[in-house]
């Protein structure tokens, strides 16, 4: 065992590989640099819905999403624009999860001018959005999915300066910077605040109206004086003479009525925009010029619509219209005359051949926000779409029998919302989520895009929401999917077992499955004991049942004191309520939340059930079944971003009886419990959240390189992290980052770096947001990586690989999913028969 140690660590050494902990037979061992080690996009390749971008002079493009971030183009590649590196520090933090853009706009004249509307507020990048910095903007309320979110222009950037600049808001007004730092609000005498759209209720916010707010802002690139602006329900408001200068409402007595998008003509100077007065994607094109509109084109001919226009930056009143599922009109002499649409004005072709799963989204999966002219390449277009950012160049005019073909050009945008990913120990992975179902994965073509969507592939919305596995038949799976929450009645609930490659539906459902709106049965929580012993729990506190022929029959579960009415999760949550043992056949427990009740277990597959641990748990609050052990679960619930020392994570194990174990400073955001380490029996045990120990000595609030001892041992801290030392109640703080820390004698170094507050205080938290891992049942925690990905959106799920130590897949609340390898692989890991300890990619030599 110990020349085995030497030989690993000598070629560890000369071949640089690892940059953290790996294992040669019993020594843990320290090098140099790994590329395998880290996180990693898991390759699915698209399907989020981009709802705007914005094109420089040099072709440089952005895009936003509805769900997570920006993202720019360098080359073939797109680049996320919203990370841990790029953001100023006051916003690196769980502060932007699952914010997508509200509007992006880049700097005609220069393209590392780039403004970023996100959660309300304005930053400013003037390096391309290699860092952003706040302006002093007041932050608003904006909204990223309403049906609104494809609008646009609500920033616009002066084509001559790029520090000039117009932000619309949606109930707050319009506002401009001459510095693109400071801003000052448009009298609303002269340009009037925005309305709501009048409905009762607006999509994905509630109660009360929509507010679709300025879009069309567009600066004359001959004169910067002249600006147009739409306020909703007001009209289009011009003014020639700057910011401060006279506006006057152009449409009060023609013209459109709301604008979907707008753009200037500066070779024939001619404003154009896209009425939507007759609903999403129905209206007409106008034109504005010597004061005066003109309908130049209205949506008939074409199926469903006009969702885009593009003005040619080359060639005056040469303009071409979008429809909704992809033909093109276009007009040489600015509306008089029309090519008339192509596709005889029905669904355009489209091409994948980077992510091919999207072609079955069909003609409705690819309506687009926004598109524009390639600034150099003649007939060149380019848009972002619900799903992809396509492509296509035309040759010669469009008339009504040119064939359009759009070809996506988005691989490396990854906007899903995810839910799960679901890792079985067998070489097969479902990652499961919102809108196109699940995608199966290997873990050989982890950076490879799918080829289809599971359990069916079309281009209705669905999303998938539970899944579990059988732990004596790894290959047998059950999945809940459904698209209730967009009102689609399309629905597979059902197993596979050969994981994932074909799919079977149970044969009958639970009563009252499906039920057509957001408050009946639907999504919820799957356990699989066996293939024959499963257990649903739907949504909404609606009844779960249990079946023990693999779902030719199903019978409701009955707790003693339980109403069901009153207890569970709601619509859509990321709860996990039940979960099968692990070891034991025909056992299960049930979380019980928001009611009395607390944690039951039954071993007869569902049918009576017993009280374990009579802790109540408020919502959210989830339960995982431990791998390879048999009586033995996990309950975490919601973290707090401030309070108290965390302990929202609880073990319930039985030896004789059960025993319930809070564990320490812990708020467990979401957990994941994976293979062993190398020497140790116990699964390895992830959460991705706060670590929060206490100072307990009195300690002064100043900055400064500090070493604290703290109340607990065995804490190793990811040097540079993030770290702030909060008091409680009193909301004082530090900040700084970890310098370095020592587990066995409990200390951390510090480097604070701002004090808010002042005085000396006892039982600071030292808080850590982040992935960390206990390698010993939570005696000892490691910090792995604070921000996935660099990403700063929500992490929903984690899962640690049952058969991979040092493996977690990560789902994302608006960017998809990834995967992060945190420990050197070594040959068992990919041959667990092999019992080989060498690191991958060294052979041992005689």
């Amino acid at each position: 065992m110990l020349i085995s140690a030497l030989r690993s660590i000598i070629a560890c050494v000369i071949f640089c590989l690892c940059c953290q902990s790996i294992h040669a037979g019993s020594f843990s061992i320290f090098c140099c640099s790994n590329p395998g080690l880290g996180t990693y996009p898991l390759a699915i390749g698209g399907g989020g819905f981009l709802t705007g971008m914005s094109i420089a002079n040099d072709n440089s493009i952005v895009v936003r999403t509805d769900t997570y971030g920006a993202y720019i183009r360098n080359g073939p590649s797109w680049q996320q624009l919203v990370t841990a590196n790029s953001m100023p520090a006051a916003f690196v933090g769980p502060t932007l999860s699952a914010y997508g853009v509200y509007e992006i706009a880049i700097a005609p004249s220069d393209s590392n001018f780039i403004y970023m509307y996100l959660n309300g507020y304005i930053f400013r990048s003037t390096n391309k959005a290699t860092t952003w910095t706040q302006t002093n903007f007041s932050q608003v309320t904006v909204n990223t999915t309403d049906p609104y979110r494809y609008w646009g222009q609500k920033i616009a950037i002066d084509p001559n300066n790029p520090n000039n600049v117009y932000v619309g808001t949606p109930q707050n007004g319009l506002y401009y910077s001459t510095d693109g730092i400071n801003f000052t609000q448009v009298n609303t005498g002269s340009v009037p605040i925005a309305t709501g759209d009048g409905e009762g209720s607006c999509p994905t916010i509630g109660p009360g109206p929509c507010y679709p707010g300025f879009t069309g802002i567009v600066v004359n690139p001959n004169n910067s004086s002249e600006i147009f602006a739409s306020s909703y329900g007001n009209g289009i408001y011009h003014t020639t003479g700057g910011p401060t200068g006279t506006w006057t409402n152009i449409t009060s007595g023609s013209g459109p009525t709301t604008v979907v998008t707008a753009a200037y003509d500066a070779n024939a100077n001619v404003y154009y925009a896209l009425d939507n007065s007759n609903g999403a994607g129905t209206g007409s094109l106008w034109k504005y010029a010597s004061g005066t509109w003109t309908n130049i084109l209205s949506s008939s001919g074409t199926t469903n619509g006009m969702t885009g226009m593009a003005i040619d930056p080359n060639t005056a009143n040469h303009v071409i219209t979008l429809g909704v599922t992809g033909p093109l009109n276009e007009t040489f002499n600015a509306g008089s005359t029309w090519g008339g649409w192509s596709n005889s004005g029905t669904q355009a072709t489209y091409s994948f051949s980077d992510v091919s799963w999207l072609i079955n989204l069909g003609e409705y999966g690819f309506q687009a926000s926004q598109m524009y002219f390639d600034r150099s390449v003649t007939g060149k277009l380019y848009q972002a779409a619900q799903n992809d950012f396509l492509t296509t160049t035309v040759s010669g005019s469009i008339t009504g029998s040119t064939n359009v073909t759009w070809a996506g050009a988005g691989a490396g945008i990854e906007q899903l919302v995810g839910n799960l990913v679901l890792a079985t120990g067998s070489d097969k992975l479902l990652a499961e989520g919102w809108d196109h179902n699940s995608f199966l994965k290997t873990k050989s073509t982890l950076n490879t895009y799918p080829t289809t969507s599971y359990p069916f592939a079309d281009g209705n919305i669905n999303a998938c929401w539970g899944g579990d596995y059988a732990a004596g038949t790894p290959n047998f799976i059950a999945v809940l999917c459904d698209g209730f929450y967009v009102g689609n009645m399309i629905y597979f609930y059902g197993t596979s077992s050969d994981g994932g490659n074909t799919w079977t539906a149970f044969p009958t459902l639970i009563p009252s499955a499906p039920s057509y709106n957001e408050n009946g049965i639907a999504a919820g929580t799957v356990a699989v004991s066996t293939p024959s012993n499963i257990i649903w729990a739907p949504a909404n506190r609606n009844t779960p049942y249990y079946t023990k022929d693999g779902g030719n029959t199903w019978s409701a579960i009955s707790i003693s004191g339980v109403t069901w009415s009153s207890a569970g999760d709601g619509f859509a949550a990321d709860i996990q309520s039940v979960c099968a043992d692990r070891v034991n056949p025909n056992t299960f427990y049930f979380l019980i939340t928001n009611t009395t009740g607390g944690t039951q277990q039954s071993t007869d597959g569902g049918t009576t059930w017993t009280q374990i641990d009579s802790t109540t748990q408020s919502n959210p609050a989830s339960i995982i079944c431990t791998p390879g052990k048999a009586n033995d679960v996990w309950i975490y619930f919601a973290e707090s971003v401030s309070g108290p020392p965390g302990n929202s994570l609880q073990h319930l194990t039985y030896n004789g009886s059960w025993l319930s174990t809070t564990i320490a400073n812990v708020d467990a955001g979401v957990l994941g419990l994976g293979a062993a380490a190398y020497g140790h029996s116990y699964p390895a045990i992830y959460f991705y959240g706060w670590l929060r120990p206490t100072i307990p000595a009195s300690t002064t609030l100043q900055t400064g390189v500090q070493t604290f001892t703290l109340a607990s041992t065995g804490i190793t801290w990811l040097n540079g992290s993030n770290v702030t030392l909060y008091v409680y109640p009193a909301n004082v703080s530090e900040t700084g980052t970890v310098v370095s820390s020592d587990p066995v004698a409990g200390t951390v170094t510090l480097n604070i770096t701002s004090v808010n507050g002042s005085g000396s205080y006892s039982n600071l938290q030292v808080q850590s947001y982040g992935l960390w891992r206990s390698v010993d049942e939570a005696s000892t925690w490691q910090e792995l990586v604070q921000y996935p990905n660099g990403s700063l959106d929500q992490v929903k799920s984690i899962t640690a690989d049952p058969a991979i130590y040092g493996r977690v897949y990560f789902s994302f609340g608006g960017s998809g999913y990834a995967y992060g390898q945190y420990n050197f692989l070594l040959n068992r890991d990919l041959d667990p028969t092999s019992n080989d300890n060498t690191p991958v990619g060294l052979a041992e030599t005689g």
